[in-house]
């Protein structure tokens, strides 16, 4: 290969290698979390270092060799994206876009296989389009209301993966005829971290009325791309849906795009002046991945008076 021709690299390929680089560079910073999952069996751990691993260093290995122009290189990388959305999407239905597919197409094309001149002009638009995708939700309180602690719960996790703290304030200054309550449940978990959490919370009395939660439910979603193991996700930080969020019961569904260890939910709910009434809480939360499935998982649940 001449000098001359290496300037001449076409566009859409140093585009592709970067693709690889930068996704490399990922597993790369996958691989330096996995070593701090220390909860984990060592034989999960052992496996996803080794794949993280692999698939990192593979990914550099194709890039380097796409500079060369040389047909060889073409192929291998195509064989290479083929095997990867087996290993990765197809074998663990992975729910991320894979990139190795525009990868493919296009490399196909660079070799005479297929005419695809307007796919090549539009890869970098929509490379552009996939990381300009963001929302970040905002909702904070400006004040905060009078209140005194009247019940406190804590308590660790069946597993003892994470501790909850469970705290019920009467508001002061509220309507005569209504006692108003804001109930505080703080959830932490012990040495790991969680991307899932569900929580139900329940006031036990048929006139007690939930009127404010938080966090709030949030629109869409993520979009996660992938190119090997590595993912790259764009979209809102924290998902969270309610299926109830009348009455006296409200459930919880929250699914973060980083792992986090600690979230707080509220609400806010009012019983007739004078009613006594109970509450109930349960949750389950998770560590989970697309392609290793349940990395851990535990659940907790309490009554209180």
């Amino acid at each position: 290969m001449t000098l001359e021709s290496k300037r001449n690299i076409p566009l859409g390929v140093k585009l592709i290698v970067a693709l690889h680089w930068v996704f490399a560079f990922i597993t790369i910073l996958m691989l330096s979390r996995i070593i701090g999952l220390t909860y984990l069996p060592s034989k999960l751990q052992v496996l996803m270092g080794t794949v993280a691993a692999l698939d990192g260093g593979l990914l550099f290995i194709m890039g380097a060799g796409l500079l060369t122009m040389k047909k060889r290189w073409l192929d291998a990388t195509i064989v290479f994206s083929t095997l990867s959305i087996v290993a990765f999407y197809i074998i663990p239905l992975r729910l991320a876009f894979p990139m190795e597919i525009i990868v493919i197409v296009y490399l196909i094309g660079t070799r005479g296989g297929i005419s695809i001149n307007w796919l090549k002009r539009m890869i970098p638009l929509g490379l552009l389009m996939f990381l300009c995708v963001a929302a970040v939700p905002v909702n904070a309180d400006i004040f905060t209301p009078d209140r005194d602690l009247v019940q406190y719960h804590e308590q660790m996790s069946a597993k003892g993966a994470f501790r909850v703290a469970a705290y019920v304030y009467q508001v002061k200054d509220a309507i005569p005829t209504r006692d108003f309550y804001d109930l505080e449940i703080e959830i932490h978990c012990i040495g790991r971290e969680f991307n899932y959490v569900t929580l139900n919370a329940c006031v036990l009395n048929p006139e007690a009325e939930s009127h404010i939660w938080k966090p709030q439910t949030r629109y869409g979603g993520t979009l996660s791309i992938g190119l090997g193991v590595a993912t790259f996700s764009v979209g809102p930080s924290e998902v969270v849906t309610i299926r109830y969020g009348t009455g006296n019961y409200i459930y919880w569904k929250e699914v973060v795009m980083m792992p986090k260890s600690n979230e707080v939910f509220t609400s806010e709910f009012w019983v007739p002046e004078g009613m006594n009434f109970t509450w109930t809480l349960s949750t389950e939360m998770k560590l989970s991945d697309e392609i290793y499935g349940t990395l851990w998982c535990d659940t907790l649940t309490f009554s209180a008076v």
